[in-house]
């Protein structure tokens, strides 16, 4: 099967990113107007409105309706990642057993490469652990990992959501 070729459209949502990041424009941020993105971009206006909506649905920017609105960038919210995440998961019939085995070999390399990072601290909280040697200190907290909920299907257990 041969490889999609990136759209145009997704190729300007990808520069508006790198826009905010360089930019660091945080929460709230407008982003300049369509006529200043369209010169910038060098494109049609169609083109200009699917990277909008791309960056939308993936909740990375708002769009502020009406007189004074426009594109303004989105809080970062882990849900927006989760929702496409289910899409994907989804499409590709990922079952439970699937992703927890997934999880187990994922975990391994970050804790391994964790454990390599001398000066930091995941770093040595995980050759403790690894040497078991008890940790003295403020008491660390592990952010929980998302969530997947399931239901079953033709005697699988099918992944219908992945959120936290």
């Amino acid at each position: 099967m041969a490889e999609r070729t990136e759209k145009v459209a997704e190729s300007v949502a990808r520069q508006i990113l790198r826009d905010i990041k360089e930019q660091h424009l945080s929460a709230g941020a407008t982003l300049p107007p369509e006529s200043v993105m369209l010169e910038r971009f060098e494109i049609g206006r169609g083109s200009l409105r699917e990277a909008l909506r791309i960056l939308e649905v993936n909740g990375l920017i708002r769009i502020r309706p009406g007189p004074g609105g426009g594109p303004v960038v989105a809080p970062q919210d882990p849900r927006n990642f989760g929702q496409m995440m289910t899409l994907h998961l989804q499409s590709i019939g990922a079952t439970y057993r699937e992703l927890l085995e997934a999880r187990a070999e994922y975990e391994a390399v970050l804790a391994r490469k964790a454990g390599e990072q001398p000066d930091d601290l995941a770093g040595q909280i995980v050759r403790a652990a690894i040497n078991g040697v008890a940790r003295t200190g403020p008491r660390i907290r592990c952010m929980r990992p998302p969530l997947a909920v399931f239901t079953k299907r033709s005697g699988r257990r099918q992944a219908i959501r992945y959120s936290r």
